[in-house]
């Protein structure tokens, strides 16, 4: 093949490459990178609650407990909390790892990471809390809270 052929279809391959990347990364199909520094933050961990109760988010998540999304421990987060109220969400500008479900209640909540989504419940019901993990590009929504059924 001629050269100028090759030398413009490269550059034609780095055009098109340049222009799936700009649709690819605001739709979310980019590799989510760690979470950035405080009031920077760039696919941060958030928790937004669509339910009829308050819940609390905490900060962080102990690197000893390991685990991804959807993961729960009992011993797991270190302060600082947040109260999040009915229809409130943690800082989309601040990294906030997990949030807790309290003891005698269940939890439906609804994780988000890029190419998936699915629903836990987190029956608590004649137990102690759990703290649940929300991990840097991820979002939990918990839909419902209940003290007498699972939701």
């Amino acid at each position: 093949m001629p050269r100028t052929f090759m030398k413009g279809f490269t550059r034609t391959a780095r055009l098109l490459t340049a222009l799936a990347m700009s649709v690819a990364v605001p739709a979310g199909l980019a590799p989510a990178p760690a979470a950035a520094a405080a009031g920077e933050c760039i696919f941060c961990s958030t928790t937004v609650n669509q339910s009829a109760y308050g819940i609390t988010a905490y900060k962080s998540w102990r690197v000893s407990c390991g685990g991804t999304t959807g993961n729960s421990g009992t011993d797991c987060v270190d302060a600082p909390a947040l109260y999040v109220g009915p229809g409130g969400h943690t800082p989309w500008d601040q990294d906030w790892d997990s949030f807790r479900v309290d003891a005698g209640w269940c939890f439906r909540v609804r994780f988000s990471i890029p190419y998936k989504n699915w629903t836990e419940r987190y029956d608590r019901r004649g137990q102690g809390s759990t703290f649940v993990k929300v991990e840097n590009h991820a979002y939990a929504f918990v839909e419902a809270q209940s003290t007498s059924s699972c939701p």
